[in-house]
């Protein structure tokens, strides 16, 4: 196998510049008031602890030597695939695990998978991603290494692979983010502040998941819908880890002080990167790191909370928060730290005419070329316009009225650039009506 050298030389190539390391310096991790604690270990004397429960991130970047990669990558998995099962390499001094097989990571296909010190690793084939909008890897990290090595850990050694391959990390996107807390509270207090209807939540629509042995005590307790960009989940988690011994020697250790408890609840926000972009303007790590404790205070103090006697939906601004929730608060605070930043959602831009215009020039001439048409007139061109659309018509012109809502639903304030009106021509009368939306 080809030899992986450490500082980034690959075949005797020197890779760009210089390291990841030194261009992020990932051991330092800025937090609101200080680090990202997830306490590496998640080590919590008090009883409530918590932190990242799950991390996937893509990396656009460069490499000069991307035959190399691929070469090293593919002689790894066809070891994998002629011995049946993960192919290990050590390369000075570092531990590989190369899979048989690829796969999709945030809507693209990745041909390599491989695990390096516990993070999980897709790879495309896309070596020079600084400037394009599909990343070369994917780094994909579950709850047990971020609880044994906490979220700055964990970012380096996203960052150590990188400059291991020879790979220059110019930027980074966050896919998906889960936070969570871990109390020594039975789930049956938040299943009775579901019955007493003391709960004020953003989403409308949620599940709950019954224990399998009796209807009657609640296992989960989730709101938003499966495909939702956020959700929040409250399940018994001494129950999760009852048929699972390896996390629940990890739980006792770095969660529950040295011992099992008889009940514990995980509170825990699943998070994508959408909508982190669009609330909080928040798209690479750096900046999740900068809001992470504006994000926890808006999640826990407006997004979702428990109120101390029963929501009318009326005033519940004005509502007290219960015990319950103060505690919750105070768990993840204690490690995302205080909010020092305001809230910054991404200004929506209203679309300009132009572009759309260059967007359908281009849509027309693609499908000019497929139909070979080269019309030599000015009528031809709005003859073969004219064909095309001819039996969309009038469905077209009864959506106006609705598009014309959605727009001005979605853009809100930022809704200037139309008149009050817009002129319509009525399928069955050739004369322009003007149609109030």
């Amino acid at each position: 196998m080809q030899q992986l050298s450490g500082n980034g030389i690959l075949n005797d190539q020197v890779s760009g510049e210089a390291s990841g390391s030194e261009r992020a310096k990932p051991g330092t991790v800025p937090g609101q008031g200080g680090e990202i604690n997830n306490m590496p270990p998640s080590i919590s004397h008090e009883g409530d602890s918590g932190g990242l429960d799950a991390l996937s991130v893509s990396l656009y970047g460069r490499t000069e030597n991307p035959e190399s990669c691929e070469a090293w990558f593919d002689e790894g998995q066809q070891t994998a695939r002629e011995i049946e099962e993960e192919q290990i390499s050590v390369e000075d001094g570092q531990t590989l695990i190369h899979h048989k097989s690829g796969g999709h990571a945030a809507g693209i296909y990745c041909p390599y998978r491989v695990e390096f010190k516990g993070v999980v690793f897709m790879v495309s084939r896309r070596w020079n991603s600084a400037t394009d909008s599909f990343p070369t890897m994917q780094a994909n990290v579950k709850s047990m290494p971020l609880m044994i090595h906490g979220y700055a850990r964990i970012k380096a050694i996203i960052y150590e692979f990188a400059e291991l391959i020879g790979f220059e990390i110019t930027s980074t996107r966050i896919n998906r983010v889960d936070l969570c807390v871990d109390l020594k509270i039975p789930m049956q207090e938040f299943q009775q502040a579901f019955f007493e209807k003391r709960i004020v939540a953003a989403p409308r629509k949620g599940c709950i998941y019954f224990d399998r042995s009796q209807d009657v005590e609640f296992e989960t307790l989730q709101f938003g819908v499966k495909d939702a960009p956020i959700k929040i989940r409250m399940y018994n988690k001494v129950a999760e880890c009852r048929h699972q011994e390896k996390k629940c020697l990890v739980m006792q250790a770095l969660r529950w002080q040295g011992e099992i408890p008889e009940a514990a609840t995980r509170v825990e926000y699943q998070l994508r990167g959408e909508w982190l972009s669009q609330q909080f303007s928040t798209i690479t790590l750096e900046q999740f790191e900068q809001n992470i404790g504006s994000i926890v205070e808006y999640l826990t103090t407006h997004w979702f909370r428990i109120v101390d006697h029963e929501n009318d939906q009326k005033h519940y601004d004005r509502m007290q928060l219960s015990p319950l929730w103060q505690r919750v608060q105070d768990a993840f605070k204690k490690w995302s730290g205080p909010a020092l930043t305001a809230r910054q959602k991404r200004v929506k831009l209203v679309p300009k005419n132009e572009a759309m215009v260059q967007q359908v020039k281009g849509c027309l001439k693609t499908i000019f070329a497929l139909n070979g048409w080269v019309p030599s007139t000015f009528g031809l061109f709005v003859t073969s316009i004219t064909d095309l659309f001819k039996e969309e018509y009038n469905s077209f012109v009864s959506d106006c009225a609705d598009r014309r809502r959605l727009v001005e639903t979605r853009y809100g304030d930022v809704f200037n650039l139309f008149p009050e009106c817009l002129e319509i021509k009525n399928p069955k009368d050739e004369r322009a009506k003007i149609v109030r939306l």
